[in-house]
Protein backbone atom coordinates (compact mmCIF):
# COMPACT_ATOMS: atom_id res chain seq x y z
CA UNK A 1 0.00 0.00 0.00
CA UNK A 2 2.81 2.49 0.45
CA UNK A 3 4.51 1.51 -2.29
CA UNK A 4 1.47 2.27 -4.10
CA UNK A 5 0.80 5.61 -2.83
CA UNK A 6 4.66 6.49 -3.73
CA UNK A 7 3.81 5.66 -7.04
CA UNK A 8 0.58 7.72 -7.47
CA UNK A 9 2.46 10.71 -5.59
CA UNK A 10 4.77 10.61 -8.68
CA UNK A 11 2.21 10.37 -11.49
CA UNK A 12 -0.56 13.43 -9.72
CA UNK A 13 1.21 16.26 -7.98
CA UNK A 14 -0.02 17.28 -4.76
CA UNK A 15 -1.95 20.92 -4.52
CA UNK A 16 0.96 21.90 -2.70
CA UNK A 17 3.13 21.74 -5.38
CA UNK A 18 3.49 24.54 -8.74
CA UNK A 19 1.16 23.90 -11.46
CA UNK A 20 3.14 22.52 -14.73
CA UNK A 21 1.98 24.15 -17.56
CA UNK A 22 2.66 22.11 -20.92
CA UNK A 23 1.94 23.42 -24.50
CA UNK A 24 -0.66 22.21 -26.38
CA UNK A 25 0.98 22.16 -29.99
CA UNK A 26 4.99 21.06 -30.25
CA UNK A 27 5.82 23.76 -32.97
CA UNK A 28 4.01 26.23 -30.88
CA UNK A 29 7.25 27.54 -29.19
CA UNK A 30 8.84 27.61 -32.50
CA UNK A 31 6.37 30.12 -34.38
CA UNK A 32 7.83 33.65 -33.67
CA UNK A 33 4.63 36.41 -33.59
CA UNK A 34 3.99 38.30 -36.97
CA UNK A 35 5.18 41.97 -37.11
CA UNK A 36 3.41 44.46 -39.00
CA UNK A 37 4.42 44.60 -42.58
CA UNK A 38 4.99 48.47 -43.84
CA UNK A 39 2.40 50.25 -45.78
CA UNK A 40 2.92 50.06 -49.55
CA UNK A 41 1.96 53.36 -51.57
CA UNK A 42 0.23 52.57 -55.17
CA UNK A 43 1.23 55.04 -58.32
CA UNK A 44 -1.25 57.90 -58.76
CA UNK A 45 -2.46 56.50 -62.03
CA UNK A 46 -3.37 53.60 -59.88
CA UNK A 47 -4.98 55.79 -57.53
CA UNK A 48 -6.66 57.69 -60.06
CA UNK A 49 -7.66 54.56 -61.82
CA UNK A 50 -6.18 55.78 -65.45
CA UNK A 51 -3.94 52.82 -67.39
CA UNK A 52 -1.24 53.85 -69.84
CA UNK A 53 -0.61 51.44 -71.95
CA UNK A 54 2.82 52.24 -74.74
CA UNK A 55 2.66 49.84 -77.51
CA UNK A 56 5.83 50.36 -79.47
CA UNK A 57 5.41 46.85 -81.81
CA UNK A 58 2.21 46.55 -83.30
CA UNK A 59 2.96 42.91 -84.02
CA UNK A 60 3.66 42.01 -80.11
CA UNK A 61 0.72 43.58 -79.05
CA UNK A 62 -2.24 43.80 -81.51
CA UNK A 63 -1.47 40.43 -82.77
CA UNK A 64 -0.42 39.52 -86.57
CA UNK A 65 -0.58 41.85 -88.75
CA UNK A 66 -3.63 41.45 -91.23
CA UNK A 67 -2.76 40.60 -94.97
CA UNK A 68 -2.98 43.59 -97.34
CA UNK A 69 -6.15 44.13 -98.72
CA UNK A 70 -7.44 46.56 -101.39
CA UNK A 71 -9.31 49.65 -98.81
CA UNK A 72 -8.75 52.78 -100.47
CA UNK A 73 -9.02 52.91 -104.70
CA UNK A 74 -5.37 54.01 -105.09
CA UNK A 75 -3.06 53.33 -107.90
CA UNK A 76 -0.77 51.57 -105.57
CA UNK A 77 -3.19 49.54 -103.97
CA UNK A 78 -4.54 48.25 -107.75
CA UNK A 79 -2.82 45.18 -108.99
CA UNK A 80 0.46 45.24 -111.31
CA UNK A 81 -0.23 44.97 -115.21
CA UNK A 82 2.29 44.63 -117.58
CA UNK A 83 1.53 46.87 -120.36
CA UNK A 84 0.77 45.69 -123.89
CA UNK A 85 3.67 46.13 -126.54
CA UNK A 86 2.80 48.75 -129.21
CA UNK A 87 3.59 48.17 -132.82
CA UNK A 88 5.07 51.11 -134.57
CA UNK A 89 4.15 50.69 -138.04
CA UNK A 90 5.70 53.06 -140.86
CA UNK A 91 3.18 53.89 -144.12
CA UNK A 92 4.35 55.75 -146.94
CA UNK A 93 2.17 58.89 -147.17
CA UNK A 94 1.61 59.42 -150.65
CA UNK A 95 -0.20 62.54 -150.27
CA UNK A 96 1.25 66.37 -151.51
CA UNK A 97 3.08 68.30 -148.77
CA UNK A 98 1.49 70.62 -147.14
CA UNK A 99 2.53 74.08 -148.56
CA UNK A 100 4.18 76.48 -145.24
CA UNK A 101 1.84 78.67 -143.65
CA UNK A 102 1.81 82.16 -144.98
CA UNK A 103 2.74 85.46 -143.04
CA UNK A 104 -0.10 87.05 -140.56
CA UNK A 105 -1.61 90.08 -142.99
CA UNK A 106 -3.55 92.26 -140.55
CA UNK A 107 -6.58 93.35 -141.96
CA UNK A 108 -6.34 96.82 -141.02
CA UNK A 109 -3.35 97.94 -142.58
CA UNK A 110 -0.77 100.27 -139.80
CA UNK A 111 -0.08 103.39 -140.33
CA UNK A 112 3.86 103.99 -139.80
CA UNK A 113 4.91 107.31 -137.41
CA UNK A 114 6.43 110.13 -139.15
CA UNK A 115 10.33 109.64 -138.98
CA UNK A 116 12.11 113.33 -137.62
CA UNK A 117 13.90 114.13 -140.10
CA UNK A 118 17.83 115.49 -138.50
CA UNK A 119 16.99 119.07 -140.83
CA UNK A 120 13.16 119.92 -140.03
CA UNK A 121 11.87 121.40 -136.69
CA UNK A 122 8.86 119.70 -136.96
CA UNK A 123 6.41 123.49 -136.66
CA UNK A 124 3.13 122.34 -136.09
CA UNK A 125 0.05 124.97 -134.90
CA UNK A 126 -1.71 123.06 -132.42
CA UNK A 127 -4.63 126.31 -131.96
CA UNK A 128 -4.50 129.73 -133.51
CA UNK A 129 -2.05 131.66 -132.31
CA UNK A 130 0.29 128.65 -130.34
CA UNK A 131 2.49 126.59 -132.36
CA UNK A 132 5.21 124.13 -131.55
CA UNK A 133 8.81 123.37 -132.76
CA UNK A 134 12.37 122.02 -132.33
CA UNK A 135 14.75 124.26 -131.82
CA UNK A 136 17.64 122.91 -134.27
CA UNK A 137 21.71 123.47 -133.52
CA UNK A 138 22.29 125.43 -136.62
CA UNK A 139 23.08 128.93 -135.06
CA UNK A 140 21.59 132.07 -134.23
CA UNK A 141 20.31 132.79 -137.44
CA UNK A 142 18.32 129.72 -137.99
CA UNK A 143 17.12 130.58 -134.40
CA UNK A 144 16.32 134.13 -135.44
CA UNK A 145 14.30 132.46 -138.68
CA UNK A 146 12.33 130.43 -136.78
CA UNK A 147 11.52 132.73 -134.07
CA UNK A 148 10.12 135.49 -136.59
CA UNK A 149 6.70 136.92 -136.70
CA UNK A 150 6.20 135.81 -133.05
CA UNK A 151 5.13 138.02 -130.30
CA UNK A 152 6.02 135.50 -127.71
CA UNK A 153 8.59 132.56 -126.98
CA UNK A 154 8.68 129.92 -124.54
CA UNK A 155 11.93 128.61 -124.89
CA UNK A 156 12.52 125.21 -123.76
CA UNK A 157 16.75 124.11 -123.59
CA UNK A 158 19.72 123.35 -121.65
CA UNK A 159 21.98 125.62 -119.61
CA UNK A 160 24.57 127.58 -122.32
CA UNK A 161 28.05 126.96 -121.59
CA UNK A 162 30.10 129.91 -120.86
CA UNK A 163 29.61 132.87 -118.55
CA UNK A 164 25.73 132.93 -118.80
CA UNK A 165 25.24 129.70 -117.48
CA UNK A 166 22.34 128.56 -115.26
CA UNK A 167 21.62 125.74 -112.90
CA UNK A 168 18.66 123.49 -114.26
CA UNK A 169 14.89 124.49 -113.37
CA UNK A 170 15.63 128.32 -113.17
CA UNK A 171 13.37 130.11 -115.20
CA UNK A 172 14.10 133.58 -116.86
CA UNK A 173 11.85 136.34 -118.75
CA UNK A 174 13.79 138.30 -121.20
CA UNK A 175 12.22 140.99 -122.99
CA UNK A 176 13.65 141.35 -126.38
CA UNK A 177 12.62 144.11 -129.66
CA UNK A 178 10.93 141.01 -131.43
CA UNK A 179 9.40 139.08 -128.51
CA UNK A 180 8.84 138.65 -125.08
CA UNK A 181 10.90 135.60 -124.40
CA UNK A 182 10.19 133.13 -121.34
CA UNK A 183 13.54 130.47 -120.76
CA UNK A 184 12.89 127.41 -118.68
CA UNK A 185 16.26 125.58 -118.79
CA UNK A 186 16.80 121.95 -118.42
CA UNK A 187 18.76 119.60 -115.75
CA UNK A 188 21.90 119.03 -117.32
CA UNK A 189 21.61 115.31 -116.30
CA UNK A 190 18.44 115.14 -118.94
CA UNK A 191 21.39 116.44 -121.91
CA UNK A 192 23.35 112.71 -121.80
CA UNK A 193 19.38 110.92 -121.43
CA UNK A 194 18.56 107.85 -124.33
CA UNK A 195 15.29 106.55 -125.08
CA UNK A 196 11.98 108.41 -124.47
CA UNK A 197 13.15 111.90 -122.61
CA UNK A 198 10.46 112.14 -119.90
CA UNK A 199 8.99 115.50 -118.43
CA UNK A 200 12.02 117.20 -116.85
CA UNK A 201 10.45 120.72 -115.71
CA UNK A 202 9.40 121.28 -112.36
CA UNK A 203 6.03 122.22 -111.02
CA UNK A 204 7.29 126.22 -110.80
CA UNK A 205 8.17 126.11 -114.47
CA UNK A 206 4.57 124.33 -115.72
CA UNK A 207 3.54 127.37 -113.31
CA UNK A 208 5.35 129.93 -114.82
CA UNK A 209 4.84 129.01 -118.29
CA UNK A 210 0.82 128.67 -117.99
CA UNK A 211 0.76 131.98 -116.41
CA UNK A 212 3.21 133.80 -119.10
CA UNK A 213 0.68 131.94 -122.10
CA UNK A 214 -2.31 132.76 -120.47
CA UNK A 215 -1.55 136.28 -120.13
CA UNK A 216 -0.21 136.50 -123.45
CA UNK A 217 -3.20 134.61 -125.09
CA UNK A 218 -6.61 134.30 -122.50
CA UNK A 219 -9.41 132.25 -123.65
CA UNK A 220 -11.05 135.46 -124.93
CA UNK A 221 -8.54 135.91 -127.63
CA UNK A 222 -7.71 132.30 -128.43
CA UNK A 223 -11.60 131.43 -129.31
CA UNK A 224 -11.16 134.03 -132.31
CA UNK A 225 -10.08 132.53 -135.83
CA UNK A 226 -6.56 135.13 -135.79
CA UNK A 227 -6.56 135.14 -132.13
CA UNK A 228 -5.83 139.00 -131.85
CA UNK A 229 -2.63 138.85 -133.55
CA UNK A 230 -0.84 137.15 -130.76
CA UNK A 231 1.75 134.39 -131.82
CA UNK A 232 2.98 132.08 -129.59
CA UNK A 233 5.86 129.39 -130.19
CA UNK A 234 6.96 126.87 -127.71
CA UNK A 235 10.46 125.51 -128.82
CA UNK A 236 12.10 122.37 -127.40
CA UNK A 237 15.24 120.64 -128.15
CA UNK A 238 15.12 117.66 -130.63
CA UNK A 239 13.84 114.59 -129.48
CA UNK A 240 12.30 116.04 -126.83
CA UNK A 241 8.29 117.01 -127.33
CA UNK A 242 7.10 115.65 -123.68
CA UNK A 243 8.53 119.22 -122.35
CA UNK A 244 6.42 121.46 -124.93
CA UNK A 245 3.21 119.28 -124.99
CA UNK A 246 2.78 119.17 -121.43
CA UNK A 247 3.61 123.14 -120.89
CA UNK A 248 1.08 123.28 -124.05
CA UNK A 249 -1.77 121.05 -122.40
CA UNK A 250 -1.80 122.66 -119.01
CA UNK A 251 -1.81 126.15 -120.50
CA UNK A 252 -4.96 124.83 -122.59
CA UNK A 253 -6.73 122.80 -120.10
CA UNK A 254 -6.34 126.14 -117.84
CA UNK A 255 -8.04 128.28 -120.23
CA UNK A 256 -10.75 126.05 -121.54
CA UNK A 257 -11.36 124.75 -118.23
CA UNK A 258 -10.73 120.98 -119.49
CA UNK A 259 -8.95 118.25 -118.55
CA UNK A 260 -5.20 118.06 -119.81
CA UNK A 261 -6.17 114.34 -120.20
CA UNK A 262 -8.95 115.85 -122.89
CA UNK A 263 -7.26 118.51 -124.52
CA UNK A 264 -4.20 115.97 -125.51
CA UNK A 265 -6.69 113.39 -127.01
CA UNK A 266 -8.38 116.02 -128.99
CA UNK A 267 -4.80 116.82 -130.28
CA UNK A 268 -4.36 113.61 -130.85
CA UNK A 269 -6.89 112.51 -132.82
CA UNK A 270 -6.34 115.60 -135.27
CA UNK A 271 -4.99 113.45 -139.04
CA UNK A 272 -3.19 116.74 -140.07
CA UNK A 273 -1.16 117.11 -137.11
CA UNK A 274 2.29 115.42 -137.00
CA UNK A 275 2.48 112.28 -135.06
CA UNK A 276 5.75 113.29 -133.05
CA UNK A 277 3.61 115.61 -131.05
CA UNK A 278 1.12 112.70 -130.25
CA UNK A 279 0.91 110.48 -127.72
CA UNK A 280 4.37 112.06 -125.96
CA UNK A 281 3.08 112.39 -122.35
CA UNK A 282 2.22 109.75 -120.10
CA UNK A 283 -0.41 108.95 -117.61
CA UNK A 284 1.97 110.59 -114.99
CA UNK A 285 3.11 113.59 -116.31
CA UNK A 286 -1.20 114.46 -117.38
CA UNK A 287 -1.48 114.03 -113.71
CA UNK A 288 1.22 116.14 -112.92
CA UNK A 289 0.14 118.81 -115.37
CA UNK A 290 -3.38 118.57 -114.39
CA UNK A 291 -2.46 119.58 -110.67
CA UNK A 292 -0.80 122.74 -111.95
CA UNK A 293 -3.74 123.57 -114.45
CA UNK A 294 -6.28 123.13 -111.44
CA UNK A 295 -4.26 125.61 -109.36
CA UNK A 296 -5.02 128.78 -108.17
CA UNK A 297 -3.71 132.00 -110.27
CA UNK A 298 -4.96 135.72 -110.18
CA UNK A 299 -5.34 135.08 -114.04
CA UNK A 300 -8.66 132.96 -113.34
CA UNK A 301 -10.53 135.88 -113.75
CA UNK A 302 -9.49 136.84 -116.67
CA UNK A 303 -8.04 134.50 -118.77
CA UNK A 304 -10.73 131.41 -118.29
CA UNK A 305 -13.30 130.59 -120.30
CA UNK A 306 -16.84 131.40 -118.12
CA UNK A 307 -19.58 129.65 -118.28
CA UNK A 308 -23.05 131.27 -119.86
CA UNK A 309 -24.46 131.42 -116.30
CA UNK A 310 -20.86 133.35 -114.99
CA UNK A 311 -21.14 135.72 -118.14
CA UNK A 312 -25.24 136.31 -117.19
CA UNK A 313 -23.99 137.47 -113.52
CA UNK A 314 -21.09 139.95 -114.78
CA UNK A 315 -23.38 141.50 -116.81
CA UNK A 316 -25.93 141.78 -114.10
CA UNK A 317 -23.00 142.81 -111.63
CA UNK A 318 -21.78 145.61 -114.47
Amino acid sequence: MTTLMASLSLIVPSSSSQATSYPTSPLTSLVRPLLPQPAVHSRLRERCGFNLRITTSPGSACGPRSPRVHVHPHRNNLPRRRGHKKRIVFYEDESPAIEAAKPFTPAVEMIPLDPIPPDDNCLQELVPGLSVAFALDDGPAARIALEEGHTHIVEICFSPAGPRACAGGTTEEIHEERAQKLRLVLPASERAREGRAALALTDLQLRTARDFLAQALPYALASRPDAGNVRILITTPAGRPTDAMAVAGCYLSFVSRKSVDGVLRCIDEEEDYLSVWKGEVSGDEVERAEKIARAWSWLTAVAVKHDDHDQDRDQSES
